[in-house]
Formats: structure tokens, C-alpha cells, sequence
């Protein structure tokens, strides 16, 4: 896991790169981007300085920061060298996006407020549930009551299905939207 310190370093020297973009931009609307990534850079920054302390857990930057790394050294290999940093937002939103459809949203804003706030948010380890699970959590039962709500569901967690899902106070919606079937 990578430590909160060494975070809030890898944030800071990002910011110093995009302060000496933006002494360099080009024209006004690169400015106004510039500026606008800056302050969204200095906010998380921030969060993370202040984020209550975590025990073992993990956010989504490190546990994709390898899967991120990999992608953006191919994006490097692939198209040169002349683009070196832009090819690592890239590298991140490819991520990004594929995280939020592992979470069942199709259409992920990739603003860059979207994207940064994705990075720090809490890694959510995805549900395990046999497809039948999932088809029966989906066309039966009201999504926005909890598990535990329903009898019939917690008697059949106690003998032996439902396996996947460990927190019965979860609304069934949010165990659909964070699940992964599996055989």
C-alpha cells in the first residue's frame, strides 16, 4: 500500500508540473484548463492530507497504480515519447472508466473532478454472486431496502448461498451495482 506521505508528494510535484504548464499555456482556453486542473489537484491534496486515518484499506490509485503504470508506459512505447504526460491521464481515465462499468455505470463522466475524486475514493473489492443470485436480487426484491429486510434472503444466506455477500446491511440495489458474477 502506498503510504499517505508519499501520496501527498507524488500530488504536490504534479501540481509544480501543471503551475509550469500553465506558465507556458498556450492560449486563454489552455490556461482555463490548466487552472481549473490545479485547483481540482490542490482539493484532493488536501483531502488526502485530511482523509481520517485508514486501517488497511485502500484506495482505487493503488490498487490500479500498476494496472495505470502498465497502460502508460505502453501508450510511451507505442506513440512516442513527445506526449509523455498526457499519455498518463489517458492511462488513468482508461482505468477509471473500466472500474465504473465493473460497477455497473455505462456512461462515466471523465471530467477531470470525476476522475481525481475516483482516485482517492476507497478501492471497493467487488461482490462475488453466482448469476442466479444476481437475477434473482434484480427481478424480485425492492432495490432500496437492505438485505437483512428480507427473511426469505437472510435464511437462504444461512444455509449456504449468498456467500459473496458479507455486509447484510447493504441495500440490494448497491450489492447489484457492486457485484461480479461468478460460477
Amino acid at each position: 500500500m502506498i503510504d499517505e506521505k508519499e501520496l501527498i508528494k507524488s500530488l504536490e510535484d504534479l501540481t509544480d508540473e501543471y503551475r509550469d504548464k500553465q506558465a507556458n499555456a498556450k492560449n486563454e482556453k489552455h490556461n482555463a484548463f490548466l487552472t481549473g486542473a490545479l485547483g481540482i489537484l490542490i482539493d484532493v491534496t488536501n483531502m488526502v492530507r485530511h482523509w481520517p486515518k485508514r486501517r488497511n484499506r485502500m484506495t482505487n490509485l493503488e490498487h490500479y497504480k500498476r494496472e495505470i503504470s502498465d497502460r502508460w508506459m505502453g501508450y510511451v512505447k507505442h506513440r512516442g515519447q513527445e506526449r509523455y504526460n498526457e499519455y498518463l491521464g489517458l492511462a488513468i481515465i482508461d482505468v477509471y472508466i473500466e472500474d465504473l462499468k465493473r460497477l455497473g455505470l455505462d456512461e462515466p463522466a471523465t471530467a477531470v473532478a470525476s476522475v481525481m475524486h475516483w482516485l482517492v475514493r476507497e478501492y471497493q473489492e467487488p461482490i462475488k454472486l453466482k448469476q442466479w443470485e444476481k437475477d434473482l436480487l434484480d427481478c424480485v426484491f425492492n432495490k432500496s431496502l437492505d438485505f437483512r429486510d428480507y427473511h426469505d434472503l437472510l435464511e437462504m444466506k444461512h444455509r449456504g448461498y449468498f456467500k459473496g455477500i458479507s455486509n447484510t446491511d447493504m441495500k440490494l440495489g448497491e450489492i447489484l451495482e457492486n457485484c461480479e458474477v461468478v460460477e
